[in-house]
Parts: C-alpha cells; structure tokens; sequence
C-alpha cells in the first residue's frame, strides 16, 4: 500500500536586500576576525624571539635569582 507524501513547502523567497547584507556583514565579521589572529600571530613571535621590551633582570617578575643576593 502505497501512502502520499505531503510535498515540502517552497522556501520564502530570498530578499536581494537582506542576502546583501549578510554577506557584508559576514565579511566585516571574517576581517575582525584576521586582524585578531594577526595580532595573536604577532605576539606569539614577539614571546618566542624574546622582543617584549627590556626587563632588568633584578626587577623583572622573576626576581633576578642567582644575579641579585640581598644578604650583600
């Protein structure tokens, strides 16, 4: 026994308007999204080659262990 199937409804109509702006949108969106990960790129090569500025060794975060004795 064979049973019909409804037949799916047709999709709205696209609006030209609206598919504009989503694509624009969608691109504004992708280049936010480069410019962060050129930024992370960056400091990730600035952290590897040692480039974030100059630190004293005797007040940097570390405390200059081994170069600085207080007993002195």
């Amino acid at each position: 026994m064979c049973l019909a199937r409804p037949s799916k409804p047709a999709a709205p109509p696209v609006d030209p308007n609206a598919e504009i702006e989503r694509k624009n949108q969608e691109a504004a969106e992708n280049e936010k999204r480069m410019k962060q990960r050129d930024k992370a790129l960056d400091r990730a090569v600035k952290q590897k080659r040692g480039g974030m500025g100059s630190v004293s060794l005797l007040t940097g975060s570390k405390g200059g262990a081994g170069y600085f004795d207080g007993t002195l």
